[in-house]
């Protein structure tokens, strides 16, 4: 992406809220998709940055701070994952949004749109763990190859090959369905 904060001297307070100011929205969007709440993506949210300050001020260096932030998010999910129950998002939602239902026109092209990305997410979410993740980072977080090399620590020629398989066995999972 244009205009990243890769190179900022994060070990000024005015460095790192540049960080923060660019790659937090990014980050919740990876973490809401996984998550699929709106407060647990909030507080798992924060807790990537407050780890990455602390570890900034341990006194250690980040050489790629992108991949550094999306790899502490995904350790952070996997121990969410561990530690809570999984509540469903729509019963969130539907719950959060009674009361505020107003007369919309655009409404039901708005429901029709949600209905088929449920539905699509239903399907992603059948994928294996590891599909799931990488077709997230690739197409949802729109990252490049070499970042998710970096952030999953593996090579260019795996991820092409794992994005691709993941590819097949979504596909597969649309035209059995």
């Amino acid at each position: 992406m244009k205009g990243e904060p890769e190179n900022i001297k994060l070990d000024q307070v005015s460095g790192f809220s540049l960080v923060y100011d660019y790659y937090s929205p990014l980050i919740w969007k990876h973490i809401f998709l996984r998550v699929s709440l709106k407060e647990e993506a909030n507080d798992l949210t924060s807790e990537v940055f407050l780890k990455t300050w602390d570890y900034l001020n341990s006194g250690k260096k980040i050489k790629k701070i992108k991949s550094f932030l999306y790899r502490t998010a995904d350790n952070l999910i996997v121990d969410w994952y561990r530690s809570k129950k999984r509540v469903s998002s729509l019963e969130q939602d539907v719950s959060e949004d009674e009361n505020s239902l107003v007369q919309d026109p655009l409404l039901e092209d708005k429901i029709i749109v949600s209905e088929e990305v449920e539905s699509l997410m239903k399907k992603i979410d059948r994928l294996q763990e590891k599909e799931r993740k990488i077709l997230l980072l690739r197409f949802v977080d729109e990252l490049e190859i070499e970042e998710i090399s970096e952030i999953l620590g593996k090579s260019k020629g795996a991820i092409t090959v794992a994005i691709h398989r993941a590819l097949k066995s979504l596909d597969s999972l649309m035209k059995n369905d």
